[in-house]
């Protein structure tokens, strides 16, 4: 709730979306088949946002001959790489890829350029200094194209960027190696993974969670995009974390929707698309590449400083304990900080017990007085039965409050 309250608040900022849309437009240039509108700037407000036209239909609606004159399993293909790129590459994606926001464009109709379109398309012998930040993201995305699609091939547009959500580097590593567990059908390696970066209850189930996990990605191994999607496999996962008292990070529910949406863009395209095959795929082109970033000679120098650095404290530090140790001056320390509340709840327990003992005494008492004072007999009787009774009601009402608090 937390993560959808920011991205909501975000979302009425016409600017911010024109942020967003420039970014995306940077960061997706390498994928000639997606199309972002560019943003026009001289015309965009806080209230307003102006973009190029783009002419095209909604996936939802891709008429029966388009389907057979164009094969948009390929569109659908890299339409799943380019938001594995977004989670993974760069963790800022487009957190709501319902298929109301994309469009099919057709090669005959006039639409937008890519930025790889229009790089190709640029006839200026020297480039002008950027103006604006929007236009300096324009330059920096014809810079950043890499390829341009065919000419007779169909895209897709994007629009409506005002959901967007951001992933740290150290959650776009946890998601890599989600990604690829849930492709691989490793639902313990999954359910090990999301215990490490959630939030554990007093109550945590972790046997039960880790059980219910894997028979949720045995379940669904293999399926289609049409049977379960990836995003509501990854809802179900965060459910069952939930209900086992496991708090998983906000960021999970943003992605787990934009998956879920992913999956029902990539049906639309393509029935019979399985993106299992694309997540493990590329999940595992990532891990690959990382592998070979920590092992570039940079990575190297820093790991061997900072094992030089340990080398050279540690015998300070050996000499230090082992001193310590000679004066007996060698402690250790351990916080509990349950421990002030134990003597307060052993006097609670200690005082409910002799009031039992005392009221059974009274009761036994009583019922011995009945035998030749019937009248105090019955006083005594009902004086125990009202102290007994007060004190169960002062016992559940100061826990009930206890609870609350």
């Amino acid at each position: 709730m937390q993560q959808l309250e920011r991205a909501l608040v975000h979302e009425p900022d016409d600017r911010t979306e024109a942020r967003n849309a420039a970014s995306f437009r940077r960061s997706l240039a390498g994928f000639p088949h997606i199309l972002i509108p560019r943003v026009i700037d001289a015309y965009t407000t806080h209230k307003v946002m102006t973009t190029q036209r783009v002419r095209g239909f909604k996936i939802s609606a891709i008429p029966a001959i388009t389907r057979i004159e164009y094969d948009f399993e390929p569109l659908a293909e890299e339409f799943a790489r380019a938001y594995l790129q977004q989670i993974t590459g760069t963790g800022h994606f487009h957190a709501d890829p319902h298929p109301g926001n994309i469009f099919v464009v057709l090669p005959a109709r006039e639409n937008p350029l890519t930025p790889g379109e229009a790089a190709a398309r640029d006839r200026r012998s020297e480039e002008r200094e950027a103006a604006t930040p929007l236009v300096r993201s324009e330059g920096q995305a014809m810079s950043e194209s890499t390829a341009v699609a065919a000419p007779g091939d169909p895209k897709l547009a994007l629009i409506d960027f005002g959901m967007t959500a951001h992933l740290t580097e150290a959650m776009r590593n946890a998601v890599v190696r989600l990604l690829l567990a849930m492709a691989e059908n490793q639902g313990d390696a999954a359910a090990d993974l999301l215990v490490s970066i959630g939030e554990h209850k007093d109550d945590f189930n972790r046997i039960a969670y880790v059980r219910d996990v894997s028979a949720l990605v045995a379940k669904h191994a293999d399926e289609t995009v049409g049977d379960t999607p990836a995003g509501l496999v990854l809802y179900e996962m965060i459910s069952i974390g939930y209900r086992e008292g496991l708090k998983l990070p906000a960021e999970l529910t943003l992605l787990a929707k934009a998956l879920f949406n992913l999956d029902a863009v990539t049906r639309a395209l393509d029935p019979n698309f399985n993106p299992s095959q694309t997540m493990r795929e590329y999940a595992s082109n990532i891990a690959n590449e990382r592998a070979m970033r920590e092992m570039s000679p940079r990575r190297l120098f820093q790991m061997a400083a900072a094992t030089s650095d340990l080398v050279n404290a540690l015998p300070r530090r050996l000499d230090t304990i082992t001193e310590r140790m000679a004066r007996n001056d060698f402690a250790f320390r351990v916080d509990t900080p349950q421990l002030p509340m134990l003597p307060k709840g052993m006097e609670k327990i200690a005082n409910r017990i002799v009031t039992g003992l005392v009221l059974a005494g009274l009761l036994i008492a009583s019922s011995t007085l009945l035998q030749y004072w019937r009248t105090l007999g019955l006083v005594c009787i009902v004086v125990a039965a009202g102290l007994g009774l007060y004190m169960i009601v002062t016992i559940i009402i100061n826990d009930r409050k206890k609870d609350r608090g």
